[in-house]
């Protein structure tokens, strides 16, 4: 975990077509969300676990007093750490609201679906302001506008419109991922050697356009 409060999510459900090209995620503060014993037992409905954190991502036992980084580094406040989940989505033939509720004023039973169940798509997600900048927990301007077009590619999935969020994702900007250890070397290899090098090598030259100069003015 990066960050006490936002924190990079490699973690994603890649078989989904809105999620398979996009880069890591942040979400400022996610909750955990969880499926429902309903929903494990019924058999017609798909489960897609969209979002999840690293093992070392730690749960807050109670909601913190204001959004503040101080806030997040207290021991006491958090639990043991693990993987949660804090974005899911269902599929299927999903039960009315209204079979054990009561109906709208003015609505009859003459206005429900009549009919077989049609399919349908449910999405929670575990932060509910993850389009908006919240600098006091480190979330940026421009993680948010990612999170902004990821926002509209999921109504698209919704709305079973695949296609669209296709298109869309094409101008998502891409953040760094995770970087392999091989990399990591060569870039603190390049950061150590290579870069002082190319300022010895300038001085180097600098020092010798001196003397040149002073050799020209000498004759």
């Amino acid at each position: 975990m990066t960050h006490p409060a936002t924190f990079q999510i490699t973690a994603l459900d890649r078989t989904q077509p809105w999620l398979a090209t996009m880069p890591p995620l942040a979400f400022p503060m996610p909750s955990s969300v969880a499926f429902t014993d309903k929903a494990l037992a019924d058999k017609s409905l798909k489960r897609f676990e969209l979002f999840k954190t690293e093992k070392t991502a730690m749960q807050l036992k109670t909601k913190p007093i204001e959004l503040a980084y101080e806030e997040f580094l207290k021991p006491n406040s958090l639990s043991k750490p693990g993987v949660f989940l804090i974005g899911a989505a269902i599929q299927g033939a999903l039960p009315s609201y209204y079979t054990d509720h009561p109906l709208p004023k003015g609505r009859t039973e003459a206005d429900l679906h009549k009919g077989a169940p049609k399919t349908a798509r449910v999405m929670v997600w575990g932060s509910g302001t993850f389009i908006e900048p919240q600098p006091q927990v480190g979330y940026d301007p421009r993680i948010a506008a990612v999170n902004q077009q990821l926002f509209l590619n999921s109504l698209d999935w919704v709305a079973q419109d695949n296609a669209l969020s296709a298109i869309r994702d094409k101008s998502v900007p891409r953040f760094l991922g995770k970087v392999p250890d091989d990399l990591q070397r060569s870039i603190k290899f390049i950061n150590i050697a290579a870069v002082p090098a190319a300022f010895m090598l300038l001085g180097y030259l600098m020092l010798q356009r001196r003397r040149m100069r002073r050799r020209k003015l000498s004759s």
